[in-house]
């Protein structure tokens, strides 16, 4: 499960002013046969587990900074 926390938004494009206040937002996927988005959500978020495909990336950032 992930979870995104946002901060009120204010917003002034062009004349279009869009104010919301704060959402708080969980995300869950569930795996399984004809889950095909919650599979896709599952498969996306394991990418950046500890251990996973990205971790010689990091070290290398982690290196390179």
């Amino acid at each position: 499960m992930g979870a995104l926390d946002l901060g009120p938004l204010n917003l002034d494009v062009l004349g279009l002013v869009v104010d919301l206040s704060a959402i708080d937002l969980d995300v869950r996927g569930e795996t399984g046969p004809g889950n095909l988005l919650g599979n896709l959500v599952c498969a996306v978020a394991g990418i950046f587990d500890r251990g996973g495909p990205l971790t010689p990336v990091a070290g290398l950032l982690d290196r390179l900074l």
